[in-house]
């Protein structure tokens, strides 16, 4: 009998400081999204989507990631968008620095060199604050700044109470005054 190997649902997110994960909830708060909002605890913004990864290639990807040099970056949101066919309301950016696409191009390689397919369309930073929502029209935003000084592998997880978002692993951001210096993965739970 042949069984599959079991799988993770995995992709490459930045996650929000504890400041500005604080001023995402009072935006989501002041906004007044008609919707389900995302859980506060699963506010990210999407790197590289990779889907269902075996023990054997995490482990690939993972070891990829610890060659990869970026340099951190500032992300400024500053838009509130609306995606009417999936109901989406997010934050985004109106100008994506050149380092974050230098980070989302290196790790499309990684994930393509693994065996994934790769989203070829320009990339489009931005978080999910609601689903299944109606649009905000004509909604100014005063702009946050994203101090980006890592970045992490995550798995999604099903679970009765709904998606929950798992960090596994973080790789640091090269700061921009060492720019011969490269990340050091550091784990944050062990699993296969």
């Amino acid at each position: 009998m042949n069984e599959r190997p079991a799988t993770q649902r995995l992709f490459f997110a930045l996650l929000p400081d504890a400041t500005l994960h604080e001023r995402l909830i009072k935006l989501c708060s002041d906004l007044a999204i008609n919707g389900a909002p995302v859980a506060p605890g699963n506010l990210h913004l999407t790197l590289v989507f990779l889907g269902a990864t075996d023990a054997a290639t995490r482990l690939d990807i993972e070891r990829a990631c610890g060659n990869v040099c970026a340099a951190a970056f500032t992300l400024t949101l500053d838009q509130i968008g609306y995606w009417p066919k999936p109901r989406i309301v997010w934050l985004g950016s109106t100008a994506t620095p050149p380092e974050l696409s230098a980070l989302v191009a290196g790790l499309n390689a990684i994930a393509a060199r693994s065996g994934f397919s790769v989203d070829t369309r320009p990339y489009a930073p931005h978080i999910t604050l609601a689903r299944k929502a109606r649009a905000l029209k004509g909604r100014p935003v005063a702009p946050l700044q994203w101090e980006a000084r890592g970045f992490s592998l995550m798995e999604s997880q099903s679970t009765p109470q709904g998606v929950r978002y798992i960090e596994l692993r973080r790789w640091e951001l090269t700061p921009p005054a060492q720019p011969d210096h490269c990340p050091t993965p550091t784990t944050r739970r062990d699993s296969p």
